[in-house]
């Protein structure tokens, strides 16, 4: 709960963004996401390239079957082998070539069960493995928009594998249709010339089909299939796309890193020729428009505001507008615009005094994703109610996660779709009041009636003055409503009309897991017979053109050698969404060269505590136990609990803890309830104290007794558990969840559970680093006496 006045905005600091992202799906539900993190790899990336790899994976999809593939056409379940490890060891190359990394989509599920190069109806037969479908195209489709935002276009490789040409890499573009607009721009020399992609990496001495130089039609084949064609630049726009069929022989594991620097090689060399080499100030280098009646646009030119979606209602009809309850509220259009100004308005009543009667409105999807970046909603709205209406408007910003509505008139029994994620104000009709007349909102749990409840974010403070927030009878107001992503991932919500100023703009901070992209808008009121008129509702947004470095970003090492699970996935994910942080992967090589110099904090993730021990060896483990003596932060999560704690001879030795019923230690996953102290509360920045989070066989921490190591305080205890496969039943009760401790100058945090894959407590681990990172001194500035 945030009760806040601001005299002016605060200043926003752009800061820079090294983000490695390894996560299952972008857009989707997080329920959904924590199932399907070991199925997709999505890395984001430094230059304008994408490297896709749909068929390399091998692993199973629980509770998907086998697909039959009746009635799809040359059908095939088979993986091509090599082809996941050849993307990210081609990645790997590039970025020891270039010092960037490229954009990563790959698939490590097998293709038996998803086939993520088809359309949707060929691609699956069965609800498991639809998730794992749309998690890849919902990685590539934002992999695509983020590299043109950043550059304006941009380049996508989709690597397969095929037997029959075995010593050769084959070319797919649709006979180079899905490189449009490569092709207009640069000639086309750019697609089979000595300096397209082909023609350099024939330069590496690989064979090429088609030949350099050559018009010959590409092998009928292998010539381009789904995923090129649906984000290339065939049907338009600036991203081109190339599927490489790679020999058999090529992707064998003598051959594959050989290969993979080859192919390096002739993307980066191709990358300079044809590729922006900086981020753009214009970000879009093409404008599309053809929905009415909304003015939209994807291009952000060098104006302050780019509009979204704009409707003046001028053509006097509701086209595009559907209204979400049942046939006691009208949505129509007058003809007359009484107070609204001079043109039309969209005006809608309701004879149900007690009901939420909605109305809302799709618009092409705006994501937030640097610091700065916002979407606010103005309009123009007036009512002729004369009493007193506790919270009877409403409106808001929302994602549609998918579920957009299709027909015009859509009649729906709940108020709005009900996995809808977003942000929304609640405004009190009447002059004066007692009660808090303005309310800011969000919900991102899938729960709740929309425009009704939701975590609460800010609002008014009560009294007995006229609020100028207030929603009064007949007068004309123009509301806007702002939400801006800040240097840690969240959002900054401000409510205005134009009667407050910024002096009285109700503002406050998301609360939940932040909702970072809107594609719908709606209007809504309860518990009124009034008329409400809406007009001239607009949207726009202003995403950053610059991502240079304001303030010294925060440095986190994150352990990915032998030990780290398919977890780390998931903490990557988490921490590419904050614009103030820099990630270093590190090996236990890095560890023991002495590559935690500069870093202002050290995360070891799930998977096998022992493993990473023993990984590190006892030279790496002296020197973690260095840097967090000295001041470094350490954060470990599950296995990295195991680490930090006092128990075995592995472990680190930096955290008092031992470890409870060692025996048992695989009793299970699944969802457990941790309680929360008051410490906990404090430093967790929430109010809860009690939380549901997601446990996958993490340690049962109980003090350690060692002298020569401060004893940690519990943040978090279990108060319910999992016994399977044999553990006794009342042992993980009570043990600590979440510890809290000191090692010589530096602070620990270790987390048995996973916050990092329970959707609504991934900010748990911004907060556990904003408590352990090393706190910077800065030498003292003197001057001339």
């Amino acid at each position: 709960m945030k009760i806040k006045r601001m005299k002016t905005r605060p200043n926003v600091a752009t800061v820079v963004c090294i983000s490695f992202h390894l996560i299952a799906m972008a857009g989707l539900q997080h329920v959904e996401a924590q199932t399907l993190s070991n199925h997709v790899i999505f890395e984001t990336g430094d230059l304008p390239i994408i490297l896709s790899a749909p068929h390399g994976g091998n692993e199973l999809i629980p509770g998907a079957l086998p697909r039959k593939g009746i009635g799809v056409r040359s059908f095939s379940n088979t993986m091509d082998f090599g082809t996941k490890k050849l993307a990210l060891q081609t990645a790997g190359a590039l970025e020891r070539q270039t010092g960037k990394r490229p954009y990563i989509v790959v698939a490590s599920f097998h293709r038996k069960f998803v086939d993520a190069n088809r359309s949707e109806e060929r691609a699956y037969e069965s609800e498991e493995s639809a998730r794992a479908y749309h998690a890849y195209h919902e990685a590539l489709s934002q992999a695509r928009q983020d590299v043109i935002h950043r550059w304006g276009r941009g380049l996508l490789l989709d690597i397969h594998g095929q037997s029959e040409v075995p010593d050769a890499i084959l070319r797919g573009t649709v006979n180079g249709r899905t490189t449009t607009h490569l092709v207009s721009r640069f000639g086309l020399e750019s697609l089979i010339g000595d300096r397209s992609l082909l023609g350099q990496i024939a330069q590496q001495a690989l064979s090429v089909v088609p030949e350099v130089d050559s018009a010959e039609r590409e092998h009928s084949a292998y010539n381009g299939g789904f995923i090129v064609s649906k984000y290339g630049s065939g049907k338009g726009g600036t991203m081109d796309a190339i599927q490489l069929e790679v020999g058999r022989n090529l992707r064998s594991f003598d051959a594959r890193p050989a290969v993979a620097e080859k192919m390096a090689n002739a993307i980066a060399s191709f990358a300079q020729e044809y590729m922006p080499s900086e981020e753009q100030s214009v970000q879009q280098t093409q404008q599309t428009s053809t929905r009415q009646p909304f003015e939209t646009t994807e291009t952000h030119s060098n104006r302050k505001n780019a509009s979204v979606f704009a409707d003046r209602f001028t053509d006097s009809d509701r086209d595009g507008w559907f209204e979400l309850d049942d046939d006691s509220s009208t949505l129509s259009v007058k003809s007359r615009s009484g107070q609204m100004g001079s043109s039309s308005e969209l005006s809608f009543s309701a004879t149900d005094e007690s009901s939420l009667k909605s109305f809302a409105a799709h618009f092409d999807e705006v994501t937030l994703q640097r610091t700065g970046d916002f979407i606010k909603l103005r309009f123009n709205a007036r009512h002729n109610h004369s009493g007193f209406i506790n919270r009877g408007f409403r409106f808001g910003l929302f994602h549609s996660s998918g579920t957009r509505f299709t027909d015009d008139g859509d009649q729906d029994s709940e108020p709005v779709s009900l996995d809808d994620r977003g942000y929304f104000v609640m405004l009190d009709l009447g002059i004066n009041t007692t009660f808090d007349s303005a309310v800011i909102r969000e919900t991102n749990n899938f729960t709740d009636e929309r425009l009704a409840n939701g975590g609460l974010i800010a609002f008014d403070a009560p009294d007995k003055n006229r609020d100028p927030l207030m929603f009064t009878r007949e007068k004309n107001y123009t509301y806007s409503l702002t939400l801006t992503r800040n240097s840690r991932g969240t959002i900054d919500v401000s409510l205005q009309n134009n009667v407050t100023g910024d002096e009285d703009a109700l503002t406050g901070t998301s609360t939940l897991s932040p909702t970072l992209a809107f594609d719908t808008l709606y209007f809504g009121i309860t518990g009124s017979t009034a008329d409400f008129a809406i007009d001239d509702v607009r949207i726009t947004d202003n995403r950053t053109a610059s991502h240079r470095a304001a303030e010294k970003p925060i440095n986190i090492g994150v352990y990915v050698d032998e030990g780290a699970g398919p977890s780390v996935n998931d903490l990557l994910f988490v921490l590419g969404k904050y614009e103030d942080v820099s990630i270093k992967r590190l090996t236990a090589y890095d560890v023991q060269s002495g590559q935690l110099d500069g870093l202002d904090l050290l995360m070891l993730p799930g998977g096998s505590g022992r493993g990473q021990g023993r990984t590190l060896g006892e030279t790496g483990r002296a020197s973690i136990r260095k840097f967090v003596r000295e001041g470094g932060g350490f954060i470990g999560i599950c296995a990295g609990a195991y680490l930090a704690s006092s128990h075995y001879p592995w472990s680190l030795h930096i955290l008092d803890a031992m470890v409870v019923d060692t025996e048992h230690w695989n009793r299970g996953t699944g969802t457990v309830d941790i309680a929360i102290s008051d410490w906990g509360r404090q430093l967790l920045q929430t109010e809860e104290r009690m939380l549901p989070i997601h446990y996958a066989q993490g340690p049962l921490l109980a003090p350690g007794n060692q002298p020569d190591i401060d004893d940690y305080q519990p943040i978090a205890k279990f108060e319910t558990e999992i016994a399977k496969k044999g553990a006794p039943q009342g042992v993980m009760r009570g043990t600590t969840a979440i510890a809290e401790g000191r090692f010589g100058q530096g602070r620990v945090v270790c987390f048995s559970a996973h916050p990092e894959m329970t959707n609504g407590l991934e900010t748990m681990v911004r907060f556990a680093i904003d408590h352990v990172k090393r706190i910077r001194t800065e030498p003292l500035a003197t001057s001339a006496q």
